[in-house]
C-alpha cells in the first residue's frame, strides 16, 4: 500500500535512496563519454547516465547542432494559438507543459564544465517567439533549485524523482491559479525495486534498484493498458477518481511517460478530483468533447520538440 508523504518527507527519501546509486553501483562506475550499444544512452560524471543521440538526436538538439527548419517556429506558433482558440471555443483552460530533460538539469554531470548550457535548444528558441498567451510552462528554474535539496532526476534513469516531479506539478499548478496549500498536501508513494530505463542499455541482465514514486491518490478506473497488446504505450490511458481533493475540476491530461508513470498524472490526482490520462503527442479534440473536462493539459518531454504535433 503506498504510503502519504509530504513534500519534505519525499525529499528526504529521494535523497536516502539515491545514495545507494552512488560508488560502488556497476552502472555508478562506468567511464564518462561510455557510449550504450546503439547511442541510446550515454555516461556522463559521478555516475549519473542520460539519453544520449537515439531516434530524437537529443543531444545534438541540446547543443544546438541540429538546424531548425524554418517552417518549425511558425508551425508551433500556430499550433499554440490554434489549441487556444479551441479551448476557448469550448470554455476551458488549456495549459502546455514541457518536461525538462535531464542535461537541462544537471548539465554539470554530464559535461562536467559548465560551457554546455543548451541555449540553441529548441525550447530555448521557443521561448523567443512564444507569449505568455500560449500557457507554457517549462520548469527548469524551479527543478534546478530543488536539486540543491534533493535528487530532481535518478541518477540512472532519464526521468525525475519524485521529488522532482512535485516541484514540476506544483510550478504548474502556480502557474494555473490553482489555490491550493501545497505545504498541507499528503501525496500517496510506493516503494518501488526494479531496474532503471538507462541502466538496460549498458548491462544484461541491467541491475535492480529501490526508488520511490508518486501513486494515483483515489480510484483507477477505466484503465487502457494498450502496451500489453500492442506493445506501443501511445493510447494508454486512466482514470483516477479523488472525492477528497480540494479542487473539484476535471483534468484531461495528454502526456507521455512523464505523465503516465513517472508522476505528473498521479501529482495532479492530489489535487483535482478527476484526471484522465491519455497518452498521445497530440490533443485529441474529439475527446476532450467526449471527455467534457475544466482543464486540458497537454505534457511533452523536451526531446520530442523537434516534430510538430497534429493538434
Amino acid at each position: 500500500m503506498p504510503e502519504l508523504l509530504r513534500l519534505d518527507e519525499i525529499r528526504r527519501l529521494d535523497a536516502e535512496l539515491e545514495a545507494a546509486t552512488g560508488p560502488g553501483h556497476p552502472a555508478s562506475a562506468l567511464r564518462p563519454e561510455t557510449t550504450s550499444p546503439g547511442g541510446v544512452a550515454v555516461a556522463g560524471h559521478d555516475g549519473f547516465l542520460f539519453i544520449s543521440n537515439g531516434a530524437n538526436r537529443w543531444e545534438r538538439q541540446f547543443l544546438g547542432e541540429l538546424k531548425i527548419r524554418p517552417e518549425w517556429g511558425p508551425n508551433w506558433r500556430q499550433l499554440f494559438d490554434d489549441r487556444q482558440a479551441a479551448a476557448a471555443a469550448r470554455g476551458i483552460q488549456l495549459w502546455n507543459l514541457i518536461a525538462p530533460e535531464k542535461q537541462a538539469i544537471y548539465p554539470d554531470k554530464r559535461w562536467e564544465a559548465a560551457g554546455a548550457v543548451g541555449d540553441g535548444r529548441p525550447v530555448m528558441v521557443m521561448a523567443t517567439f512564444l507569449g505568455p498567451q500560449a500557457r507554457l510552462v517549462y520548469p527548469a528554474a524551479e527543478l534546478k533549485v530543488v536539486r540543491g535539496l534533493a535528487p530532481a532526476y535518478f541518477r540512472h534513469n532519464s526521468h525525475w524523482t519524485s521529488s522532482g516531479c512535485c516541484v514540476a506539478a506544483i510550478t504548474l499548478l502556480q502557474r494555473m491559479g490553482v489555490a491550493v496549500d501545497v505545504g498541507k498536501l499528503a501525496f500517496p508513494v510506493e516503494r518501488i525495486t526494479r531496474r532503471q530505463d538507462l541502466t538496460v542499455h549498458f548491462f544484461d541482465p541491467p541491475p535492480e534498484e529501490t526508488y520511490i514514486r508518486l501513486a494515483p491518490a483515489g480510484e483507477v478506473v477505466d484503465a487502457n493498458h494498450n502496451f500489453e497488446t500492442t506493445g506501443r504505450n501511445t493510447g494508454e490511458t486512466y482514470t483516477v477518481l479523488n472525492p477528497d481533493a480540494p479542487d473539484g475540476r476535471s483534468v484531461l491530461l495528454f502526456g507521455d511517460s512523464y505523465a503516465f508513470d513517472a508522476g505528473l498524472a498521479s501529482a495532479l490526482s492530489v489535487v483535482f478530483a478527476k484526471v484522465v490520462f491519455v497518452w498521445s503527442k497530440p490533443v485529441l479534440w474529439d475527446l476532450v468533447d467526449e471527455k467534457a473536462p475544466d482543464i486540458v493539459i497537454w505534457e511533452c518531454a523536451e526531446r520530442f520538440l523537434g516534430g510538430v504535433p497534429e493538434s
